[in-house]
């Protein structure tokens, strides 16, 4: 406990995240408020692993602050706490995704269509993108969030995207 106490107190970043890589039981309720404190931390890269870490306890208070961390003003923060969001399946976070598949930035746009992929909202989102969307990675990310699917009408567009040589490859793989 004393040790969680310190590095919720410490300023080298670096520091800060080795020792959230290498906090062994994140289980623990002194982890659980240091990993809360730290997810507000002020480095980007802090809260990026405070996010991973939360996603490993589960908890609602860890859902609860990668949630707000959909929100952060940090594009790769935003893009980490979606996609931790996607992988645990947190139907309370549809909301946040969809909201992000608009973001400004194409880091952010992608994590979000993953979540979609994953979730069970319709395909409309990743359509779009997949279309119309003038970042490659989003294009990319919108053909794998299609493909993982297996939804008939979400083939249509994949099948179109075969004839574009930016995303046939992934259009492909996906079908």
């Amino acid at each position: 406990d004393r040790i969680l106490t310190a590095l919720v107190h410490e300023g080298d970043r670096d520091v800060l995240c080795a020792a959230l890589e290498a906090i062994e039981d994140v289980s623990t309720a002194s982890a659980g408020r240091a990993l809360l404190v730290l997810s507000r931390h002020e480095v980007p890269g802090v809260r990026i692993r405070a996010i991973r870490r939360l996603a490993e306890r589960g908890d609602d208070p860890s859902r609860a602050a990668i949630r707000g961390l959909a929100e952060d003003h940090d594009p790769g923060v935003r893009a980490e706490a979606l996609g931790t969001l996607a992988r645990l399946g947190d139907p309370a976070a549809l909301p946040a995704v969809l909201e992000m598949a608009r973001d400004e930035c194409p880091a952010v746009r992608a994590a979000a269509l993953a979540g979609l992929g994953l979730s069970g909202d319709d395909s409309s989102a990743a359509t779009r993108a997949l279309e119309h969307d003038p970042a490659l990675e989003v294009r990319i990310a919108a053909a794998r969030a299609l493909g993982r699917r297996r939804d008939p009408a979400a083939a249509l567009p994949l099948v179109a995207a075969l004839g574009r040589p930016d995303v046939r490859f992934h259009a492909l793989e996906a079908l």
